[in-house]
């Protein structure tokens, strides 16, 4: 295969994995939110901030793999 095409193959992963961890990222937060509040601490999950914070990065970085054009 040719660069560009396993570079946009590359980034279309890495957007789908990105959109799954923000999507449990959010889910884990609302419900360490809902727990806390329910305890009346205020507390967040390790486990959303990394999977956010994760999410995120995935993102961009597989934008930059999809929308990148090779010079030639």
């Amino acid at each position: 295969m040719h660069a560009p095409v396993m570079n946009r193959l590359l980034g279309s992963g890495l957007l789908l994995a990105g959109a799954v961890m923000l999507y449990e990222g959010r889910q884990a937060h609302e419900l360490a939110m809902a727990n806390a509040a329910a305890m009346g601490a205020p507390d967040t999950s390790a486990k959303s901030v990394w999977l956010l914070a994760l999410g995120a990065v995935a993102i961009i970085w597989g934008l930059f793999a999809v929308l990148r054009r090779t010079i030639t």
